[in-house]
């Protein structure tokens, strides 16, 4: 397991560590988010070089926010899993045309779904990768690291191995939202809406019992990028 952190934040980067018991990725040549994911993604690959390994990695951003009894919740949900990647947090805020899917899924009127799953990765503040993935992504984050953010990029492998993320639900990883380090982001939005877990919590019993998430609508796409429907708050 690893914790991915920026030496600005180092206080809060060595408490999570010493909680959950994780190595530390620093960001040492201020190379930026996804080259510190892709420098943990090596590692794990480096320490499973054969690839054949079935087991689980686990990281964390340094501004994660891990549920109590984390190591006990981590283990029973990844006993169960449903797929090869899941995500410990599901946020609200971002990405933004995903969020009126999110607000409904979370939160179902008549089933208690323990994973929510979706084609692609939308937050790399906790997620678990079994190990033989990791060399794939290690290198896709990696050589996109100028032109897509790390969760993006996981999204690209995913389409293209037509893997699915889980999404724990609850999340059993929350986020700080202390502000972003990333003074620009690929998006060209601010990150000006709150970034917290849509719903943040543990069971006493994980089991398989998966829903699968609508799609968002895509509109178009052009020369500044894709554009998604979004629905219109109500007044």
């Amino acid at each position: 397991m690893f914790v991915v952190a920026h030496p600005v934040r180092t206080k809060m980067a060595e408490q999570l560590a010493s909680q959950v018991g994780d190595d530390i990725i620093w960001d040492s040549d201020h190379s930026g988010c996804e080259r510190t994911h892709a420098k943990a993604l090596h590692e794990i690959a480096r320490i499973n070089p054969r690839g054949d390994d079935d087991g689980w990695a686990v990281v964390l951003e340094d501004d994660a926010e891990p549920v109590r009894n984390f190591r006990h919740q981590l283990d029973a949900i990844l006993k169960v899993a449903p797929t090869p990647i899941v995500s410990l947090y599901l946020g609200t805020g971002y990405p933004t045309h995903w969020q009126h899917i999110l607000q409904t899924a979370v939160n179902p009127a008549h089933t208690d779904p323990h994973f929510l799953l979706a084609s692609e990765m939308l937050s790399m503040v906790g997620y678990a990768v079994k190990t033989k993935l990791a060399p794939w992504l290690a290198d896709r984050v990696e050589r996109n690291a100028k032109i897509m953010c790390a969760d993006r990029a996981v999204s690209t492998v995913c389409r293209e191995q037509k893997l699915t993320v889980a999404y724990t639900r609850p999340s059993i990883v929350n986020h700080r939202d202390t502000g972003s380090l990333i003074p620009t982001r690929f998006d060209g939005q601010p990150r000006d809406k709150a970034r917290r877990a849509w719903k943040f919590g543990s069971r006493s019993e994980w089991k398989p019992i998966t829903v699968t998430l609508d799609e968002p609508k895509l509109v178009r796409v052009d020369e500044r990028g894709e554009w998604y429907e979004v629905p219109k708050a109500a007044p």
